[in-house]
């Protein structure tokens, strides 16, 4: 069973998880590390099997406090992937003009310099 939040609201009542997330937890906590990775690996949210970022906060939080770093590195490389892919989509490349520009007033002088 997932350990309840502990946050409360301003009002003090307690946070509570949305019940699939809850069943994803309980499901995947005793998973052998080969069946989690599978899981891990599923990018498409709409897939029976992926596996929503709350669950995978908790994944991260359930294996430091078991002293679990294959778990740990296993959660947090598929949840830093999605947030480099969601940076990747939200994030807008400088224009040309803008690079340029800043080039020729001297203050983007390139990486490592």
């Amino acid at each position: 069973m997932a350990r309840p939040l502990t946050k409360k609201t301003q009002a003090g009542a307690q946070y509570v998880r949305d019940p699939d997330v809850d069943a994803q937890i309980d499901k995947t906590v005793g998973m052998d590390l080969g069946g989690l990775k599978q899981r891990l690996r599923v990018t498409t949210p709409a897939a029976p099997d992926h596996l929503r970022s709350e669950c995978l906060v908790h994944l991260v939080r359930h294996g430091v406090r078991e002293d679990n770093q294959p778990l740990v590195t296993a959660a947090l490389t598929a949840l830093f992937a999605r947030c480099e892919a969601n940076l990747a989509i939200t994030r807008r490349p400088r224009s040309r003009a803008c690079s340029e520009e800043r080039q020729s007033r001297g203050k983007d002088k390139g990486p490592g310099r």
